[in-house]
């Protein structure tokens, strides 16, 4: 007995579309806020790690460029941490 050929399903026939990694349109990016604010010696809230000019944009901003920001606060949580270099 042969098998049957199966007929090619038609993805948008049924309201499907397909789009790649970059048609998708970004995720709303959530807050950094912690809620527990407060500015350091370092002129960063101790909460999220934000500049206050960088709190007070964070409404205006795009998603991308809030992204962004996100990213930059990971990497200055990382030297944070990390503590001031030492130069000889």
């Amino acid at each position: 007995m042969k098998p049957k050929k199966s007929a090619s399903l038609n993805l948008e026939e049924h309201g499907i579309i397909i789009v790649t990694m970059d048609e998708q349109p970004p995720l709303p990016c959530p807050s950094p806020c912690v809620r527990h604010c407060g500015i350091d010696e370092s002129l960063h809230c101790s909460g999220c790690l934000r500049t206050g000019r960088e709190v007070g944009a964070w409404l205006s901003m795009s998603d991308e460029e809030k992204w962004t920001l996100l990213s930059t606060l990971a990497g200055r949580e990382k030297a944070l941490r990390r503590g001031p270099s030492r130069s000889a």
